[in-house]
């Protein structure tokens, strides 16, 4: 793990560096016109994915002064956005350790298929049933990524609508409406986003590093302020470095880093939550086959678990860090 903890050192690093490039003084400054035409384009990139099938990997681990919780997620989400059909399975295995031993282990393998018509869904060792759950609340429940949201907004990115209809104009990181600067800096971009919280005193400032060829956000760190505090001091929150190849012309992510500062009553001080995510790819705007989004894939188990399997699956960058 000691790789991916640099990883999230670095993007910290690099995040914090981003207030010393000439936006860190820049907090009322700026027009909505200023942030509006990058975050449009990554929203349009995200739009152009109209169906595509991908195994997601989450790696979670929290370590705490007497204890430790691990989760390890692989979720295989496959979707036509068009036909309005997805199918998403998830296998999770997490642990809860405490003195250095293991405590309370938690595995989870669910499902859901919608064919465009009727939701199919099942947690096992309960039996596929219709209608339990709509795809967007068992999206949420099982905390899987809207994957078009990535660089765009905060994390959990949790999914807009059961389908693409959500307009860019009505994402909530419109709403209302940032104020911000954009600043070039060799091949990147950086941009600071400033959003009043309303009925608060309270700013959330977020800072973006774009790579400016691909229009796609490779850091981001979100910061709040209180402007009546003491000099109007900045408390870190969130950050995120993100990897992203292009496949026939579209970006998508490969690998993403998140650390959210979560307070701990154990420790009595916020302590960091890194979380590891990596996609591998079967394929983009691409014809998906017709079985892929057959009900009965819930009811064969064997095949749920080779589907999100890395090995069984075909899964090549994921297989060597299995």
């Amino acid at each position: 793990m000691s790789g991916k903890f640099a990883s999230v050192v670095r993007l910290i690093v690099c995040s914090i560096a981003i207030d010393y490039c000439g936006l860190g003084e820049a907090h009322s400054q700026g027009t909505n016109e200023d942030v509006v035409g990058p975050l449009k384009t990554m929203f349009l990139n995200a739009a152009s994915w109209r169906q595509y099938d991908c195994l997601i990997r989450m790696e979670r681990i929290e370590d705490r002064a007497k204890s430790a919780i691990t989760s390890r997620s692989h979720i295989r989400f496959v979707t036509d956005w068009d036909a309005r059909k997805t199918l998403c399975l998830i296998d999770t295995d997490g642990a809860q350790f405490a003195d250095g031993k293991e405590v309370k282990r938690v595995k989870t393998l669910a499902g859901i298929v919608s064919d465009g018509k009727s939701v199919f869904s099942f947690n096992f060792p309960k039996k596929p049933a219709l209608g339990k759950w709509s795809l967007r609340y068992f999206l949420k429940d099982f905390g899987v990524v809207d994957l078009r949201n990535v660089g765009l907004t905060d994390f959990p990115y949790e999914f807009r609508e059961e389908n693409d209809s959500a307009s860019f104009e009505g994402m909530s990181v419109l709403n209302p409406l940032p104020t911000g600067q954009v600043k070039p800096l060799g091949d990147k971009l950086l941009m600071r986003v400033v959003t009043k919280v309303q009925n608060q005193d309270l700013d959330v400032i977020e800072n973006y590093v774009i790579d400016s060829k691909a229009m796609v956000t490779e850091e981001w760190k979100r910061t709040m302020r209180i402007p009546s505090g003491e000099a109007g001091k900045l408390y870190p929150n969130m950050w995120q470095e993100i990897k992203w190849k292009e496949i026939e012309g579209c970006y998508v992510p490969t690998e993403l880093v998140v650390n959210k500062d979560v307070y701990s009553a154990e420790e009595k001080k916020p302590i960091a939550r890194p979380l590891f995510v990596s996609i591998h790819w079967f394929s983009l705007n691409e014809p998906l086959e017709d079985k892929l989004f057959d009900t009965n894939i819930l009811s064969d188990l064997q095949q749920v678990r080779e589907l999100v399997d890395p090995v069984k699956s075909g899964a090549s960058t994921l297989i060597d860090r299995k």
